[in-house]
């Protein structure tokens, strides 16, 4: 009984300590590896779902202040019947229309393109008709009548169409229709391809800028300009 007793209160040895330990090791590996694992899936998820929201907010915005181009609605209320072009530089990377596209019943020129990666909107002055000199913004540059509509944007293109849905090819050295592009005032006079616009298709590619994925995103939205038809 006395060698039954000594022998249950001895306590562990050196060997048996290690082979605990490393099995706590081996446990605490193994729940540390899945929450790394769980935090990662957990940020990718959450990068690209910032991607998706950013390129959808902007390009639904977008459209829908594209809408309305061509909608003079303080010339409309005066009697006064616009006469000059609603859409002034139209080129695969950058647009620029008048018109009343936020909605506050002044019309002004709005001018889409990239800044480096970012997609910005600019607006001009409220215009009256064949009051061009007023400079608008066509040059995309930081200034302080532009907003950020996106940041990390990958790609930006624009395509355009006439009534007929026949895609009208720019005469530009890069596209551009009517051969005016982006940086100073347009001609107003040699209009034969911005005039025929009825349809613009947008394509808007997003990607992250951080991360070993770098998540991307591509989505395309078809604008009718009604007020033009």
């Amino acid at each position: 009984m006395r060698k039954m007793i000594q022998v249950a209160g001895r306590g562990y040895t050196l060997i048996e300590a290690l082979v605990t330990m490393a099995i706590f090791a081996i446990v605490f590996l193994a729940v540390y590896m899945m929450f790394d694992s769980s935090t990662a899936i957990y940020a990718k998820s959450t990068r690209k779902q910032d991607v998706q929201q950013q390129a959808r907010l902007a390009l639904d915005d977008m459209t829908r202040q594209l809408r309305m181009t061509g909608f003079y609605p303080e010339l409309f209320n005066a009697g006064v019947v616009p006469t000059q072009l609603a859409v002034h530089i139209a080129t695969p990377t950058a647009l620029a229309v008048w018109g009343d596209l936020q909605n506050n019943a002044s019309s002004a020129v709005y001018l889409y393109c990239l800044n480096g990666n970012t997609l910005v909107a600019k607006s001009g002055l409220s215009l009256v008709d064949g009051g061009y000199n007023q400079a608008p913004p066509y040059s995309c540059t930081m200034a302080s009548d532009q907003w950020v509509m996106a940041d990390n944007v990958a790609g930006l293109n624009f395509v355009y169409y006439d009534a007929t849905g026949t895609q009208i090819v720019g005469n530009g050295a890069n596209g551009e229709l009517d051969g005016q592009a982006p940086g100073a005032i347009p001609n107003y006079l040699v209009t034969p391809q911005r005039q025929q616009i009825r349809k613009v298709v947008i394509t808007l590619t997003v990607q992250e800028n951080a991360g070993p994925t770098r998540p991307r995103l591509t989505l395309t939205s078809t604008v009718r300009l009604r007020e033009l038809n």
